[in-house]
């Protein structure tokens, strides 16, 4: 009961479809306002999350994942919504991986990029991404990031 209270209240702060606002997202635009002021030469780089599960039909757990995937959907939106609604002037770029790392979630049949968790993966580890999750994170950032601002400073 307290895991379903905890989930309640967590969906409460995503908005209910990809165009609403939501709590998470004024949480977050404030968060960014914060980040460029104090570092206001900053290219601040947001990126989602992965859909951390692949949909396989007749999985006995595929509702539960199924509504994981969306909830992530959700938030990934919120993300992205704050990151658009962040005041003018502010250096910000949203990455969304979920491309990146279709087919490569838990139950995928691509190299996995998300570990699984117990029995199959560890406690520490799950749903947190594998050393390829960390190289396709890092060339989708390097795709949104110009060439030109990463290499500003090395003259």
């Amino acid at each position: 009961m307290q895991c379903d209270d905890a989930i309640k209240a967590a969906l409460a702060l995503l908005p209910t479809s990809c165009e609403g606002d939501s709590e998470l997202g004024d949480r977050l635009t404030d968060l960014y306002a914060a980040v460029a002021a104090a570092a206001p030469n900053a290219l601040i780089v947001v990126t989602g999350y992965p859909l951390l599960f692949e949909l396989v039909p007749g999985d006995p757990d595929l509702d539960i994942k199924t509504q994981i995937n969306a909830a992530t959907t959700l938030l990934n939106c919120a993300i992205e919504k704050a990151v658009t609604d962040a005041p003018a002037g502010i250096n910000i770029v949203y990455v969304d991986v979920t491309d990146d790392f279709a087919g490569h979630g838990i139950g995928g049949s691509g190299v996995p990029y998300i570990n699984p968790p117990p029995p199959l993966g560890t406690q520490t580890e799950a749903f947190h991404p594998t050393a390829a999750g960390y190289i396709a994170y890092a060339a989708a950032i390097s795709a949104v990031i110009p060439s030109s601002w990463s290499n500003k400073d090395a003259a």
